[in-house]
Formats: structure tokens, C-alpha cells, sequence
């Protein structure tokens, strides 16, 4: 039994006043929330709702970030509200909000995170950029259907995936969805996977979306969801791919008369929630946005499905020209080249193979995974950095300016030869198309203790694999910030280092550039308490950077993150004039 409850006036008034107070993102504007006198039909207690709820009061918003209040997640995300408002006792009072109200999608990520927005829920491509796991359910022609989708997405890799975010500073509380995505244009009728050559496509900010389109042909440009309308109206884009129930709440078709049903890539949506607002709940609390945010799903699924089915309708009716049965049969059916788990045989190899692989010069890959490299630049006991407020809001200045206080070879860094050589090369004698995006080889000692000695010999054993090709760039693993804490002095007091012939072996490899998570000379470790005039030697300044004049860049992390033996390489320094050395941002780009 369903029961209707009318949202009462004045409690809505004290939300509204206490959400519009706060002095963060949820000042984004008024469009988008419920309305103060809506209908909504409320579910009927689940086992936690009917137990006594119990906790600090508080108000909490629910945003549907670039999601119109018109789709089935804006009818389920008030559903969700209205559960949380009429069973939560009086602890918590809930107001949803859609499309830009509170900013855009992406926005809503970094809000969640930040605690300025308590639940979000948006297309997973959004929240890639800190969990790219969360893409996996959008692999094109992963489901046969949307039972199996349905099912996959509220299942244990779905569970998998929640604990991931949590130490992204996010909740996961459900998988909602979008259905499966259709494609439009208004270029021509698209049938195979040739039709989609040339053709401007939209894509979501994801490596897979991209790489899908790129495959068939298509050029793809990544453009919010808000801004889509004008992009198609105004030619910046030729086409795009949707569930039909978007493609008409956003009336698409008036500006692109050809759908072509594909199936092919389920479009679910993630909701978490900030770990800080999370974390002021009570246990009863918690478990009640859980079980809201279930009983919202389900809401949600029957919403879509009712939505499909009038969307559809709609485009025949308004006259689009609908390709039902495009060719999926084209190059026949099979088994994925990638491996035996993925089958396709009631999918189209054309699609799997445009859809999924990519075609280049070096073989076929599924989509790009970058592992940040770096150190954040914070307070360090080895470095007096500090930041000196130049303009601040506070102060009521028009804009906020910080100055720092930083040193070329402070925290992850690249030497050049001046460093080490009064008359060697800065780094603006290494032009950056020669060496800042390389191939590179990662050489793995993660089993290396303290104060270990790599040598030469481990060196080349650990390069015997790939003895017949060489690498612009190496790094060289000790996952040495992964076992200690890269801020305490222990990190360098008991470093695993390099010998004198290890330093040799890579001056005769010659990479254009090479790498470290570790203090790599065993002197860097004594450097701290030198006395005045000591001397120390440090052999791998000596043959890497004085005399084979390659960039070594230091004090690098993650490198675990990167989970092969081979990557993309991109490193990229100041651009300061006649530079000894350069904080840099160091990324791997994996290919998976």
C-alpha cells in the first residue's frame, strides 16, 4: 500500500531557510528544488523506518546533479526525501534538488567530497575521475537485458565499489539507472557501425565513451548534460546517445530526427553520500538513508520503465525516423578477444569490436587508467613550506591570492644536471617534446626492505623481460611511501638506495628520463644533520644526472597504483627560466 502525504508548509519553509543560510554550494539558486506544496506518495514503512529512529537533528540535501526534476530520478529522488522526512522521527529533514541547482554534476563529486552537499546521484562517468572501477557497468554489451543489469548493479561487485569510495571520502548507497542508451543525430539514419564516421558525437567525460565513438569513426567531444541542448541546436555537436525518457524530457528530437535503438551501453547512476555528513549520523540514522535510498531504487526502475515505453511513442508520434533493428549481425558474432568472461553471442561483433576496442599502432586496448605519481605539497617537517595569505575573502578582498614559499627541489621534483653540475644543463636545454610523454618501463623491487641495496645485477634481471626493447623513461618501485609514511623520518633514515654500479647501469641505459619513490643515494639519508664542509658522496647524482645528463625525478608515489610493467609517462615541470630542478606533476597512463 502506497499513502499520500502533502509535504507540510512550514517544515519546508525551515528547510528551505536552513539549506539557503549555509555559506557553500548549496547557495547555487532556487530552480530546481521540490515544490513547497507537492504531492508525493511515500512507500510504506521498511524494517527500519518502522523501528525508533534516534540522533542529532539536521538537515540534509538530496541533489540530482544535470538531471531535470521531470525524469524517473526526479520522482524517486522525492520519494526518497519524503521517506526520510516522514520516518526519521523529527531527525532529519531532507530537500531534493535537480539539474544545476546546486551546480553541475561534476561539482556535485567534488561537494560530496567536501561535505557541502550530503547525497548525490549522477551518471557514473562523473565519478570516474576518483573511482574508474564505477565505468564497468557501462561496458558495451555487458548485459543481455535489463534484468541481468538490474541485478548486477545492486550485487557484490556494486558492493566492491562502495568500499573503494569510502576512501574517497564518499558513502555508496545505491546503483540507480538510466536504462540502456539509444543513439540520435541529425546527419543521417545510422545502421552500422560506417554510418558514424565524420559525425560530431557528445560523449560523457569517460574513457570508454570516448573510446566507443573514436572506434566507429566518430569525433567525440565531451559536453555536460545541461549545456547538450544548445550544443545540438547550434551544430557543436551532430549526435549523442541517451535513454529515450532523457532523449524526450530534454526534447532532443527537436533538433535530431534520426534514433537508432543500439542497446548498447547500460546507464546506470551512482548515489553516495559525504562521509562528513555521514559520519554526524547516528547508527539509526545511517541505516534509514540505506534503506531510503532502496526503496527509492525500486521506485526509480518502475519509473523507467514507464518512461521508456512513453518515450518511445512520443519520437514515432513526433515523427522521428526510429531505426528499430539496426545491423548488429554485421561481422557476424563470437567471443571477445579480450578474454572468456565477456560473451557476445546474442551481441553484435561489430559493436563489441568498435564498442569496446580501439585499433593503434601498438594493438588493441580497452580504455586509459591514469595513477596520480606525486606528493601533495603540504606541511613537512623536512621542508619549512608555509602559506602566507596575500588577498583573502576574509579580509573582504574581491578575489583570494596565496603565496608560497617553495624550493626547485622540494617534494616530488626533477633534477636537472645544473643541479648537481655548475656547468651542466638547466632544464630549459631539455625540450619537453623530447622526454615529457614517454614510454616507460617500471622496474619492481616492492620487496625491498629497509635499507636494501639495489644493485646492477637486480637491475638488469629485473629488465630481462624486456632486454630486446628499450624505454625513453624508467622508475624505478620500491613502494617505499606505501610501507612507510612519506612524512616521518623514517621514510629517508632507512631508505632502500641505489649502489654505485646500479647508478652506472641506468647512466649506460640511457632513458631520457628516470624516476624514483625512494631516497636513491644512500647519502641523502645523512644530509639532514651534515655537518659544515662535510662531503658526501652521492654516486647516482654523479653518473645518472652529472655525467649521463638524464632527468631523475624524486620522491615520486603510488607507483604500486600502477599495476603493470609498462606505461605512458607524463611529466611536466615549471616553466621556469634556466631552472636547476622543478616541483612536477607526474602521471602514469595505463592502458587496460
Amino acid at each position: 500500500m502506497m499513502k499520500k502525504k502533502v509535504l507540510a508548509f512550514g517544515m519546508a519553509v525551515a528547510m528551505l531557510l536552513t539549506m539557503t543560510a549555509c555559506c557553500d554550494i548549496r547557495d547555487g539558486g532556487s530552480g530546481g528544488k521540490t515544490e513547497l506544496n507537492e504531492t508525493v506518495e511515500v512507500p510504506d514503512p521498511g524494517p527500519v523506518a518502522s523501528g525508533e529512529i534516534t540522533g542529532e537533528k539536521m538537515s540534509i540535501s538530496l541533489f540530482a546533479g544535470s538531471l531535470p526534476e521531470n525524469m524517473p530520478v526526479g520522482g524517486a529522488l522525492k520519494v526518497m526525501a519524503e521517506y526520510i522526512n516522514t520516518y526519521s522521527d523529527g531527525t532529519i529533514e531532507a530537500l531534493a534538488f535537480f539539474d544545476t541547482a546546486l551546480g553541475d554534476a561534476t561539482s556535485m563529486v567534488q561537494g560530496l567530497q567536501q561535505g557541502t552537499i550530503d547525497i548525490g546521484v549522477a551518471g557514473t562517468a562523473y565519478f570516474s575521475g576518483l573511482v574508474p572501477e564505477v565505468e564497468v557497468f557501462q561496458l558495451p554489451f555487458l548485459f543481455d537485458d535489463l534484468e541481468s543489469a538490474r541485478t548486477a548493479a545492486a550485487g557484490p561487485a556494486a558492493d566492491e565499489i562502495h568500499k573503494m569510495f569510502e576512501d574517497k571520502g564518499i558513502v555508496g548507497l545505491s546503483v540507480w539507472e538510466n536504462g540502456f542508451r539509444e543513439l540520435t543525430n541529425n546527419v543521417r539514419p545510422i545502421k552500422t557501425p560506417d554510418d558514424m564516421k565524420g559525425i560530431k558525437m557528445r560523449t560523457l567525460p569517460a574513457e570508454v565513451q570516448v573510446a566507443t565513438w573514436e572506434a566507429m569513426g566518430a569525433l567525440p567531444t565531451s559536453i555536460d548534460a545541461s549545456e547538450l541542448y544548445t550544443a545540438l541546436q547550434q551544430g557543436t555537436v551532430s549526435a549523442q546517445d541517451n535513454p529515450l525518457h532523457e532523449i524526450v524530457s530534454r526534447k532532443f528530437y527537436e533538433v535530431q530526427p534520426y534514433v537508432t535503438m543500439t542497446d548498447a551501453v547500460y546507464t546506470p547512476l551512482y548515489m553516495g553520500m559525504s562521509k562528513k555528513t555521514w559520519d554526524r549520523m547516528s547508527e539509526s540514522q545511517q541505516a534509514l538513508i540505506k534503506e531510503a535510498a532502496s526503496v527509492a531504487r525500486e521506485k526509480q526502475l518502475e519509473l523507467t520503465d514507464e518512461a521508456q515505453a512513453e518515450a518511445l511513442q512520443t519520437l514515432l508520434d513526433y515523427g522521428c525516423e526510429v531505426e528499430m533493428n539496426p545491423d548488429k549481425e554485421a561481422s557476424g558474432s563470437g567471443r571477445c578477444p579480450l578474454g572468456p568472461s565477456l560473451p557476445i553471442s546474442t551481441a553484435p561483433s561489430w559493436w563489441i569490436c568498435c564498442s569496446i576496442h580501439r585499433e593503434t599502432e601498438r594493438g588493441v586496448r580497452l580504455m586509459r587508467r591514469i595513477v596520480d605519481l606525486t606528493w601533495p605539497i603540504e606541511e613537512h617537517w623536512r621542508y619549512g613550506f608555509h602559506v602566507t595569505p596575500v588577498k583573502t575573502h576574509a579580509n573582504h578582498d574581491p578575489w583570494q591570492c596565496m603565496a608560497y614559499n617553495l624550493e626547485s627541489h622540494w617534494y616530488t621534483h626533477i633534477d636537472a644536471p645544473l643541479h648537481f653540475d655548475p656547468n651542466g644543463e638547466c632544464l630549459n636545454d631539455y625540450p619537453l617534446q623530447d622526454w615529457a610523454i614517454t614510454d616507460c618501463l617500471v622496474l619492481n623491487f616492492s620487496d625491498c626492505g629497509d635499507n636494501a641495496a639495489i644493485t646492477a645485477e637486480m637491475l638488469e634481471k629485473a629488465n630481462e623481460p624486456y632486454k630486446d626493447r628499450h624505454f625513453d623513461s624508467l622508475l624505478i618501485r620500491t613502494d617505499r611511501g606505501r610501507k612507510v609514511d612519506w612524512k616521518t623520518t623514517e621514510y629517508w633514515d632507512s631508505s632502500p638506495y641505489l649502489t654505485e654500479d646500479a647508478a652506472i647501469w641506468i647512466k649506460n641505459y640511457h632513458p631520457k628520463v628516470v624516476g624514483y619513490d625512494f631516497a636513491q643515494d644512500y647519502a641523502i639519508r645523512l644530509l639532514r644533520n651534515l655537518k659544515p664542509g662535510e662531503v658526501v658522496e652521492q654516486p647516482v647524482h654523479e653518473h645518472v644526472l652529472k655525467q649521463g645528463k638524464i632527468l631523475q625525478i624524486e620522491y615520486m608515489s603510488n607507483l604500486w597504483e600502477i599495476g603493470a610493467d609498462t606505461c605512458q609517462l607524463i611529466a611536466l615541470p615549471l616553466n621556469t627560466q634556466h631552472a636547476d630542478g622543478s616541483q612536477i606533476r607526474v602521471i602514469a597512463v595505463v592502458e587496460e
